[in-house]
Formats: structure tokens, C-alpha cells, sequence
């Protein structure tokens, strides 16, 4: 909800919702499902460091065909140097990179 939260905030200011995109869609997935894909172990150990009790990562489930960076199956190890496990950080940084 913390994006939610954000925008209202934006929107009461009369402010526009600046909203970023990477013509992709995420999943979030499991470890055990990661690694059987190609997971290495140590990242989804410098994952539980950053992120303690989380059970999972981040992986692209589709792009678009405009999209020709990242392809399916692809997953999110860090983002701007820091380990990403959710949607509502993956948002903030697109929504900061608009243009």
C-alpha cells in the first residue's frame, strides 16, 4: 500500500502521479522454483542477507515486444546496486527514472 499511499498523497497536492515502466511484467517466485531455473545458491543468499524471512525473488514473466533488454525468465538480482524483492521497490525506481 505504500504506492498507493504515495500517489494519494501526490494527487491531494494536486500534484501528477509520475508512473514508470520497463514493458515488462514480474512475478514473484519462490526460491526452490528460482533455482531449479539457474538460481545460484549464493545469490539467494546475499538475498536472505539483505532480506531476512523473504521466501522469494523477483523474475520477468513477459515482456513486450518492444522490450529488448530483458526476456522472460530473466531475474531480478539488484536494482540500483540494492537487493529488490518486491514490487513496491521495483515501482519506486521506475517511477523516479521516468525520461
Amino acid at each position: 500500500l505504500e504506492r498507493v499511499q504515495y500517489s494519494f498523497e501526490l494527487l491531494r497536492a494536486g500534484q501528477p502521479v509520475p508512473r514508470g515502466t520497463c514493458l515488462a511484467a514480474f512475478l514473484f517466485k519462490p526460491f526452490d522454483e528460482l533455482i531449479r531455473v539457474g538460481l545460484l545458491r549464493r545469490h539467494e543468499q546475499e538475498t536472505l542477507s539483505a532480506h531476512p524471512g523473504t521466501t522469494g525473488m523477483l523474475i520477468v514473466g513477459s515482456v513486450l515486444c518492444e522490450q529488448q533488454t530483458l526476456k522472460a525468465g530473466d531475474m531480478l538480482l539488484r536494482l540500483e546496486g540494492n537487493v529488490c524483492i518486491s514490487f513496491a521497490e521495483l515501482e519506486a525506481v521506475l517511477d523516479t527514472r521516468i525520461g
